[in-house]
């Protein structure tokens, strides 16, 4: 999922991006039918198991995803920005580094 997440989506001032993590019984590409996304000012795209999305600030009070709170979807899910997500997976990956170094060491 890092890997579909494009670098040039951030959440800053100018723009939201988050990784919406579905649960078992959400996790499918058709997800993307339930979700009232407004193609013309939001980019959404499924990778197994997430759906990452990304909204200019100045349209996201115009944005399908705000509809989704309060729904069954919304509760199948969890949520964080994009920040959150990349440091998350820097932190992971070096915890798995450190511990195949010290699983070398005899």
């Amino acid at each position: 999922m890092i890997k579909a997440l494009p670098a040039t989506w951030t959440n800053d001032g100018t723009m939201k991006s988050d990784v919406l993590f579905l649960w078992e019984g959400f996790d499918r590409k058709d997800i993307l039918k339930e979700m009232k996304i407004k193609p013309e000012i939001e980019d959404v795209v499924y990778v197994p198991g997430t759906v990452i999305w990304r909204i200019d600030r100045s349209n996201q009070a115009k944005g399908g995803m705000i509809k989704l709170v309060g729904t069954d979807l919304y509760r199948g899910m969890t949520i964080r920005n994009c920040n959150t997500v990349r440091k998350l997976t820097e932190l992971m990956e070096s915890a798995g580094k450190s511990s195949v170094k010290s699983s070398k060491v005899t």
